[in-house]
């Protein structure tokens, strides 16, 4: 009789670990996509909707709904494009061997950069999720492993210092995506590493 209510919880439990990876890769690929170019209308209307429902982008969704592309458009020229930008957007070597496993598991190649990290990252959020729903445990928790790794030996730092760098610089819209990154990564690496269970 007491199996039911194990398996709902089971079930629960599986429905939220998909649920947190759907959303991950959904907030990754937004934050990859306003930090690849200014953003356009296209883009922030995108971004609007991939949002609506991931938890660590209220602040996020707040500035897409107040800002036009024209502001963010400006605030993303004076942080990252010109001769000398205010931060560059470019990750230290760090971990190689698992920034490379990272990215070759996404399909990704090339230099490490915040975008290409954090699209990594939503690669492999989708994939786990994927997995999830497909009841392939070994491969999400192998999936969810190679995220945890590549967080604390390489994307974090890369991820949380472009993160502080964009909330030290103050500009509304992309201090907010500072603050959500930082969120983002801080509950990854909780949830993600060893004593974590996604």
């Amino acid at each position: 009789m007491n199996e039911l209510p194990e398996m709902a919880r089971n079930l629960t439990a599986a429905r939220d670990l998909v649920a947190y990876h759907v959303e991950r890769d959904r907030f990754y690929w937004v934050a990859s996509e306003l930090l690849r170019a200014a953003p356009d209308p296209r883009v922030l209307e995108a971004a609007s909707v991939a949002l609506h429902r991931v938890s660590n982008s209220d602040e996020v969704r707040l500035a897409l709904r107040d800002r036009r592309a024209a502001g963010a458009a400006r605030e993303y020229a004076q942080l990252f494009e010109g001769p000398t930008p205010m931060i560059p957007l470019r990750c230290g070597d760090g971990a190689i061997a698992a920034r490379d496993a990272a990215q070759l598991a996404a399909g990704l190649s090339g230099p490490a950069t915040p975008t290409t990290e954090l699209r990594a990252l939503a690669i492999l959020a989708q994939r786990t999720a994927h997995a999830l729903r497909n009841g392939d445990m070994l491969d999400a928790a192998a999936l969810s492993d190679l995220q945890s790794r590549f967080l604390e030996q390489h994307a974090a730092s890369c991820i949380a210092a472009l993160a502080a760098a964009l909330v030290a610089r103050g500009l509304p819209f992309y201090r907010a995506l500072g603050r959500s990154l930082a969120d983002q990564i801080a509950e990854d690496l909780r949830l993600l590493g060893p004593q974590g269970s996604a």
